[in-house]
């Protein structure tokens, strides 16, 4: 991807060899066992922020040198379903909202939670993270950018079992308001470059990713 920064999820706890990696990755990790949420630094030292206490699986905060903050979430419930994913990702947002309102923001990562789909369509809690980032000062720039209104999403982010007709737009980015002039792209990775597998290589992921471009200034 070439990036400055990213938000990774399902990854293990250690980055890529340095012989892998230039430039070199300042890589922040939570989870568990042998998967987790990564922000990554690429070239770039971040600087984190102390996890608050119940504040979802998984989510981590930094800020970053380039005038932003930046939040990744990947919600992720324990196996015996105890609680939901959008109970994760609320909380990965309501424990840090006064940050959050404070410091210009990039929020993103796998919410794992589809507009209008099986949690959304019982609870409404998508919306209700919709609303509350809103009320925070944050659009989704998918939508921004792409014109397009909640629900109604013609790019989706992720395949079941890597099938092409199976796609569901679930990974999201918001950015605050104040940073919108700084946007100067926004695309969605192609399925037949990340998802696709072939005779010789198996796909990236089931996942495509969001690519943000912002002016440094």
């Amino acid at each position: 991807l070439s990036c400055d920064l990213a938000v990774l999820a399902e990854v293990p706890m250690s980055p890529p060899h340095p012989t892998l990696a230039d430039p070199a990755i300042d890589w922040h990790w939570d989870g568990r066992d042998s998967k987790g949420l990564a922000l990554a630094g690429f070239g770039t030292t971040l600087s984190p922020i102390i996890t608050p206490p119940e504040s979802g699986r998984y989510s981590l905060a930094a800020e970053t040198p380039y005038g932003f903050g930046l939040l990744g979430i990947w919600s992720c419930p324990p196996a015996d379903k105890s609680t939901t994913y959008g109970h994760h990702v609320v909380s990965a947002i309501a424990t840090r909202a006064d940050w959050l309102a404070d410091t210009p923001s990039i929020v993103a990562g796998d919410f794992n939670l589809a507009p209008n789909g099986i949690e959304d369509s019982k609870t409404g809690v998508l919306r209700d993270v919709f609303a509350r980032m809103d009320a925070l000062g944050y659009v989704s720039i998918y939508h921004h950018e792409h014109d397009e209104p909640y629900g109604a999403e013609t790019n989706n982010t992720y395949f079941h079992y890597r099938h092409a007709d199976k796609g569901f737009h679930i990974d999201y980015c918001f950015v605050h308001r104040d940073l919108l002039p700084r946007v100067a792209d926004l695309r969605v990775g192609l399925y037949d470059e990340y998802v696709r597998s072939t005779d010789t290589s198996k796909g990236a992921s089931d996942h495509v990713p969001l690519i943000l471009d912002l002016r440094r200034s």
